[in-house]
């Protein structure tokens, strides 16, 4: 596996690759699961414990006596048992509950998704009042931001805040962000939650958070912003770059 990771039990999956993997006790990880997903969902177990993943030397999967679904709750998850490479052991539960917040470990066909301040911008509220539509003068006054395409070296684990540019919108109304990955699962790279974002943040004063346009409001003329790709790295592999194209904010 990459990174060094190794499975337990690797070899003796290939002699007992008919053997049930529904096991009293702890059982190799590829037995029940791809090996791509094994180190995803062990990369979440030691990131959350504050244990370099490269300490990782096998995966096991420990049965549990709960049900694999229960309808109020989610499933109970996947309880995991790490062996490190000091002789000793790290236990910890991944995909539990719902979809909400569930990672690139939890599906064994992963998709990354470029989240943006189009999502639920018109959402109404019980409180909402009419915002007045785009003065023409402000549209032709507006500069919308277009990007043909954005490479971003990985170097580091942890956060990363990438600026796009600049742009303004007529009377602070945003029609559209949107943003294209050229590869939707890099694998060389994990990044937590699976999500990055195209963040807008207002140059203006007395600007609001571009999340919802009656919480917004409208304003004289035209609003400034700037553009930013957010996301936030677990793994990398040297060499690893994060592609995007075709981004817009209008």
């Amino acid at each position: 596996m990459r990174n060094g990771l190794l499975v337990a039990g690797t070899l003796t999956v290939l002699a007992l690759a008919g053997c049930s993997a529904a096991a009293s006790g702890p059982a190799p990880c590829e037995w029940q699961f791809p090996a791509d997903r094994c180190q995803r969902m062990a990369e979440v177990v030691a990131d959350g414990a504050g244990v370099p993943v490269d300490l990782v030397r096998g995966i096991d999967v420990v049965p549990t006596a709960a049900p694999q679904f229960q309808p109020m709750l989610g499933s109970p998850g996947i309880h995991l048992r790490l062996s490190l490479a000091d002789g000793s052991t790290l236990d910890g539960d991944v995909c539990v509950g719902s979809g909400i917040g569930r990672g690139l470990e939890c599906t064994d066909d992963p998709h990354l998704w470029v989240g943006t301040a189009s999502e639920g911008y018109r959402d109404v509220f019980p409180d909402t009042s009419p915002v007045p539509s785009a003065d023409p003068a402000a549209v032709a006054s507006a500069v919308p931001l277009h990007v043909g395409w954005v490479r971003v070296p990985i170097d580091h684990t942890g956060p990363y805040e990438v600026p796009l540019g600049t742009g303004s919108l007529p009377n602070g109304i945003l029609t559209k962000a949107s943003a294209t990955l050229v590869d939707d699962w890099p694998e060389d790279i994990n990044i937590r939650d699976a999500r990055i974002r195209l963040d807008l943040r207002s140059l203006e004063q007395d600007g609001r958070p571009f999340d919802n346009l009656y919480r917004h409001g409208w304003r004289p003329g035209v609003e400034r912003f700037a553009a930013f790709l957010v996301f936030d790295v677990r793994r990398y592999s040297p060499g690893a770059v994060m592609e995007l194209r075709d981004i817009s904010v209008r």
